[in-house]
């Protein structure tokens, strides 16, 4: 689906979307609709953060009401979040694999009957494949049923969790128990992804046999106990198409996006128990992270908006993300633009986004990368690497890097990279289960860390060697060599790490950024690219004073 879609459900949805990735501090995923299929349907597919996709029926688009709409999109992030989708993919394909060899049997059988005699080797061979690959693949698809079906329950518990609205996604089960379309979709082989789906997809007496969801009764009182067994009627499209969705006002649009958010543009730190919620949520967003999102994108201006979601001017936002404040250094980065975009208004355009980015004063501008990263991905490789050169190019006018321009520059090379993969045929990378296999790449990330933290020499020793012992890693002494391109590499390699030890690495950062008992918010920015890198997202961190006044 476009970014740049005028379709009223589309860019409802596409909001939704946007609002829940930067809630659970994910990359914005893609967003497919099935254009032919009327039924109430959703789906999360892909192997990791980077490559995950979002796919709803367009009867789910437009039958729901926003609330709903809203509970079926976090049930799906559940699933991107904790790793159902690549579980899921990998069940197809073990389902489809000993499947095979029941068909393999077929094939055997059906060549054997040229044979003057059925009581031959291969008669016998192909029977035997035949057995083997059914009760293989009935056991394969029982499997496959009670693993989702579980899983289902889990992800509407979470999608309860992050929006703290149990009418949504009730609602929802609700809408399409009521509705005469239900979930089941026309492709003939919805039932090879039925698991994959926010409801079963296909209907008969395999589907009832191996039923790969909960009965919607059960799924409704697991969510409201005191349901009454009413379920909704069908919604009536022209009910939402009457009642667009309330859009700021100018005052509102004007307002300065920090102060919105009960943050000062003068901020520069960020409080203890603000970096503790943030970590404490990590794939389980609150729904402060939600009305946070919710808020920024209502307040983000509307030219920086609608730049980030243009194949033209997105690249040049995150140019501007890291255009320098001081005139020499601005005049220097305008001349380095004009050689390389020539004859074109990209040096000023440049300018002009830096411009309105330093007007809006957004607490943490990084967000600009997360909405921006489905829009990039539409442009070719030699596009993506001349914006990822143009990028550092910039950064080393002035012959150094900030914490904030590392974390700008490697989250975009960070995903340039993963796309690439996914077009290269290769092996999955194999997880790491101890932190003692990353005994060289570990020190780097603690290292730095250490480093820019402000503290003096000894307090950046003792607090090393501290994460250190807590990590089992038998090294004290701080790594003599250490860079941001040396940092890169190795969380490339952390990367690979099981998620709890994910988590207990991220913790482990966070005791390091909180060693001297200051924050910087470039030092919270900096966690949340580490964690990013990684594949671990850290919720935005949010002004919880808000919800205290």
């Amino acid at each position: 689906m476009s970014v740049n879609t005028t379709n009223f459900y589309e860019k409802r949805l596409l909001n939704i979307v946007e609002e829940m990735a930067i809630a659970s501090g994910t990359t914005v995923p893609d967003v497919y609709v099935l254009d032919s299929e009327l039924a109430i349907n959703a789906f999360a597919a892909g192997f990791q953060l980077e490559d995950a996709v979002i796919g709803v029926t367009r009867g789910c688009s437009e039958r729901l009401t926003r609330d709903e709409l809203e509970g079926v999109i976090a049930h799906e992030f559940s699933h991107i979040i904790h790793g159902d989708m690549r579980i899921n993919i990998r069940l197809i394909g073990i389902v489809f694999g000993i499947t095979m060899i029941a068909h393999l049997g077929e094939i055997i059988l059906r060549g054997g009957h040229s044979g003057r005699s059925r009581e031959n080797k291969t008669f016998l061979l192909g029977l035997a494949f035949v057995i083997a690959g059914s009760i293989g693949t009935f056991f394969a698809s029982w499997i496959r049923s009670t693993i989702s079906r579980t899983r289902e329950y889990l992800a509407d518990a979470s999608a309860l969790q992050y929006t703290r609205n149990p009418d949504g996604i009730s609602n929802a089960l609700k809408r399409i128990g009521g509705a005469s379309v239900g979930t089941n979709l026309e492709s003939a082989n919805a039932n090879e992804v039925s698991h994959m789906m926010f409801g079963s997809s296909s209907t008969g007496f395999f589907a009832s046999l191996f039923a790969s969801h909960p009965p919607l009764e059960k799924r409704i009182r697991k969510l409201q106990p005191s349901w009454d067994g009413r379920f909704l009627p069908s919604l009536n499209i022209a009910e939402l198409e009457d009642k667009p969705e309330q859009t700021a006002s100018a005052q509102e649009q004007s307002n300065n996006i920090s102060a919105a958010m009960g943050f000062s543009s003068s901020v520069a730190a960020v409080t203890h128990q603000q970096l503790e919620q943030a970590i404490n949520h990590i794939g389980q967003p609150e729904p402060e992270h939600i009305q946070y999102a919710q808020q920024l994108l209502k307040t983000l201006p509307f030219a920086i908006s609608k730049g980030l979601h243009s194949l033209t001017d997105a690249p040049l936002y995150m140019m501007a993300l890291v255009f320098a404040k001081e005139e020499d250094l601005q005049l220097q980065q305008l001349q380095l633009l004009s050689q390389h975009y020539p004859h074109t208004d990209t040096a000023a355009k440049v300018e002009q986004f830096a411009n309105q980015i330093q007007i809006a004063a957004m607490p943490d501008p990084l967000v600009l990368v997360e909405i921006a990263i489905p829009t990039l991905k539409q442009g070719s490789l030699a596009q993506r690497t001349k914006l990822e050169k143009s990028i550092l190019a910039l950064i080393q006018v002035d012959k150094k890097i900030s914490l904030f321009e590392w974390a700008v520059a490697a989250i975009i090379k960070h995903y340039f990279n993963k796309w690439a993969e996914t077009h290269r045929a290769g092996k999955l990378s194999k997880e790491i289960k101890q932190f003692s296999s990353l005994t060289y790449e570990i020190p780097q990330v603690i290292g730095i860390i250490c480093r820019v933290s402000g503290m003096p020499a000894e307090q950046q020793q003792h607090c090393f060697a501290t994460a250190m012992l807590k990590l089992n890693i038998n090294q004290d002494q701080l790594p003599s060599q250490l860079s941001f391109q040396k940092l890169y590499r190795a969380l490339e390699c952390c990367a690979n790490l099981t998620p709890g030890l994910k988590q207990q690495f991220i913790n482990i950062c966070c005791y390091c950024i909180e060693f001297n008992q200051k924050v910087t918010l470039k030092e919270a920015q900096v966690l949340r690219a580490i964690a990013i890198l990684i594949g671990c997202p850290i919720p935005p961190i949010v002004n919880t004073s808000l919800e205290n006044r």
